[in-house]
């Protein structure tokens, strides 16, 4: 069947379902008063019964007209579906770009991004470049640059190795910046939970940590700083960092010296348990690391 023939016939059919509820509804509901239709239901189904008229008078028109009238009417309809359809998509589109800056990112990345960036060195480095610098522009949106922080981090990590990625201090330190100074609190979130777990440990990165812990009125963010913390002292430990008997200076000063209840929590939360805690005091307090206090 003519696709024209078949729009119009569902448009019918649709109609009449309508004004099947609209009149037989009323009249399930009113049987005593069906009789009794207010005038504005009454001109609403008038109406629907002309347009009910006129579509079967233009399905008519198009069983009787030509093949190339058919033909015709048949590419208008084809091109007005597909015109709805492309504005559906583009319309889904901006709607998670806008929920999810990685999703515009990588909507932009060609097809074959992540062959390339396995088999062409040149390539990849010309990525992580670009990645990174488009990271540390603060001339650009908050979410653009997170966005093109994660895609830089995922993707040093599919390569397999963090050796000339570009994923350094100042990409992370530029999250964190964002996490610090941006006004949109979902955005600031987003930067700080992105930079918590970064594998990048510097002692630049734990005063930061240290300093949000300590300043930060959410409580949902002093404790993401807090982990931060707490990640930086770890991954240092087996990475023979000099910092890290600093870092787990500034543990203890939260711990000790804090008057939230929170913050205790937020830590033992993360340490997970009293002898953690105890390795962690004795690193501040004499530099005992902790595979050297349980061996």
């Amino acid at each position: 069947m003519n696709p024209s023939r078949v729009a119009i016939a569902i448009a019918t059919s649709a109609l009449a379902v309508s004004l099947y509820a609209a009149w037989g509804g009323h009249k399930e509901q009113n049987t005593v008063t069906a009789t009794h239709v207010a005038p504005q239901e009454e001109d609403m189904l008038l109406a629907l019964e002309e347009k009910v008229r006129r579509l079967e008078l233009q399905l008519g028109a198009l069983t009787l007209s030509d093949n190339n009238s058919n033909n015709q009417s048949a590419a208008s309809f084809k091109a007005a579906v597909l015109a709805v359809i492309a504005q559906k998509e583009q319309l889904e589109q901006d709607k998670y770009q806008s929920q999810d800056p990685l999703f515009a990112y990588r909507n932009k990345l060609s097809d074959d991004f992540y062959w390339r960036i396995k088999t062409d060195p040149e390539y990849a480095l010309q990525f992580f470049e670009e990645a990174k610098q488009k990271v540390i522009n603060d001339s650009l949106s908050a979410a653009e640059r997170i966005a093109a922080y994660e895609q830089l981090e995922m993707t040093a990590f599919t390569v397999n190795s963090l050796d000339d990625t570009r994923y350094d201090y100042e990409t992370v330190n530029a999250i964190l910046t964002i996490a610090n100074t941006e006004s949109d609190s979902k955005i600031r979130l987003m930067a700080l939970e992105k930079a918590a777990n970064s594998s990048i440990v510097d002692s630049r990165l734990s005063e930061r940590f240290f300093d949000m812990a300590q300043s930060e009125q959410n409580d949902y963010m002093r404790s993401i700083a807090t982990s931060g913390l707490v990640s930086q002292y770890y991954q240092s430990q087996y990475q023979s960092e000099p910092s890290t008997q600093r870092i787990a200076q500034h543990i203890m000063t939260l711990y000790d010296q804090t008057n939230d209840p929170k913050i205790k929590r937020f830590i033992d939360s993360e340490l997970g348990g009293e002898e953690a805690l105890n390795q962690v005091r004795d690193q501040a307090e004499n530099g005992v690391k902790i595979h050297q206090a349980t061996q």
